[in-house]
């Protein structure tokens, strides 16, 4: 991958950072909800509806196999957010990247609070990506 492309690909995972966030959010309850269910296939608890189709065991396996999915699925998501954090704690002067990628502020109403063209706003964040991404 040549070095516009891997700014690009940065770029696009910075753009989807708060999404990860929210899915990692969503998966926990995901997850919690799961373990809740597990509870209710072990034992016979009157508060809670009773599983009919399959036997507890079953029902304790399939559970136990979504969990273990959705565990996946979270534990790639924060390598991502790491990654991304990682990349973001080497970038100098990191508000001006993160007011355009991830506030999702366009770059005509950004560059002229630095005083910049657009055009030359958008070649330094390139630059500023490019280095933090050289430093790993």
């Amino acid at each position: 991958m040549n070095q516009d492309e891997s700014v690009k690909a940065f770029k696009n995972e910075l753009r989807n950072y708060q999404y990860y966030q929210k899915r990692v959010k969503d998966i926990d309850e995901q997850i919690e909800l799961c373990f809740y269910n597990l509870g209710g296939a072990r034992g016979v608890d009157p508060s809670r509806e009773p599983i009919h189709a399959p036997t507890n065991k079953d029902v304790e396996y399939i559970i136990r196999d979504k969990i273990e999915r959705l565990e996946r699925s979270k534990s790639l998501l924060i390598d991502k957010i790491n990654y991304i954090d990682s990349v973001v704690d080497k970038i100098s002067d990191k508000d001006m990247v993160l007011e355009v990628l991830v506030a999702g502020k366009t770059l005509e109403s950004v560059c002229g609070k630095y005083y910049l063209s657009k055009n030359g706003l958008a070649k330094i964040i390139n630059r500023k990506i490019e280095r933090a991404l050289k430093e790993l």
